[in-house]
């Protein structure tokens, strides 16, 4: 039995300071697990985050010239199907992005491409059907 796991990004939530609005801006709006998982095995799903890679979140931030952003994820975000619930292991980051989460805002008030993976375990009571959800992502000043 096939098990395809798709998840979609949203929701995103950009918060600001001093004065000047951060805004996301999308490249691609979801985080996709594509391949085929078989029912009732542990397994891995990864998606890593590349910039030539169709199945990861890519965006870019804008905002007040030459500062540092920061983007938090809590871990404790899942995606679902009618049945069951899947858990993230860890969401990774990459591109332009630091293993920390950090970026640059460039002198034309635009980070370079972001991008943001993502890791579960696929149980066996997890049944075969298509997973989905929202993250929820908060991009502030430094």
């Amino acid at each position: 039995m096939k098990c395809y796991f798709i998840f979609i990004i949203i929701s995103c939530l950009s918060y600001f300071s001093h004065a000047e609005e951060l805004s996301i801006v999308l490249e691609n709006r979801q985080l996709e697990f594509s391949g085929s998982y078989i029912s009732g095995f542990y397994q891995k799903a990864l998606v890593k985050p590349s910039s030539n890679r169709s199945d990861s979140l890519k965006f870019y931030v804008t905002g007040r010239q030459n500062s540092q952003i920061q983007v938090h994820i809590t871990n404790s975000q899942s995606i679902e199907s009618s049945k069951h619930k899947i858990n993230f292991d860890k969401f990774t980051f990459g591109c332009g992005l630091n293993s920390s989460g950090k970026a640059n805002i460039n002198s034309n008030g635009k980070t370079e491409l972001l991008c943001i993976g993502a890791q579960t375990t696929i149980t066996p009571k997890h049944s075969a059907g298509i997973y989905s959800g929202s993250i929820l992502l908060e991009v502030t000043y430094l």
